[in-house]
């Protein structure tokens, strides 16, 4: 399936839902887990699935919810995104409870930097759609990260910090 067979295979009242009420949650994030940053994992989710027997309306959806839990908790934040989407009970238009299990599992496992390997194929394709390879949007990323958490360093210390990382 290409891209654009995925993305007009998407349901356009879960693509209204999703773009009307979970998308605009990113606003309230640090820069680098904002609203670009979402639309940039949502359209790497869907150029990933050449080739994959997916349903791309439970990628989108895995997609969208990925990040929402950075509001409430940097370090589980997976767990409240899959807690978040599992207890969603708008998805039951859509999904059946097998499908959100599935969904649930993925948005839990999506971290790169997770030991284990995720669960299922949905949490694969997160996961790899979140890692950004674009180099100028992964360093802007990085500052925009550095500055919201240590906004006391000198702009030394913060390119320290993502020379480190990376």
């Amino acid at each position: 399936m290409t891209k654009g067979e995925a993305v007009w295979r998407i349901i356009p009242e879960l693509r209204e839902y999703i773009e009307t009420n979970i998308l605009p949650l990113y606003k309230a994030h640090d820069t680098a887990h904002g609203p670009e940053h979402v639309r940039v994992v949502l359209e790497n989710s869907l150029a990933l699935l050449d080739g994959l027997d997916v349903d791309p309306n439970m990628v989108y959806a895995v997609a969208a919810y990925h990040d929402v839990g950075l509001r409430v908790s940097r370090e589980e934040h997976e767990t409240v995104s899959g807690q978040w989407l599992w207890e969603d009970k708008s998805l039951e238009r859509w999904f059946t409870p097998e499908q959100r299990q599935t969904m649930r599992e993925a948005v839990e496992d999506h971290r790169a930097s997770r030991q284990e390997p995720p669960r299922n194929i949905y949490g694969r394709i997160v996961s790899e759609a979140d890692r950004d390879l674009d180099p100028e949007r992964v360093v802007r990323r990085m500052m925009e990260y550095s500055k919201a958490h240590w906004p006391q360093w000198s702009a030394e210390e913060h390119i320290a910090r993502i020379f480190d990382h990376v």
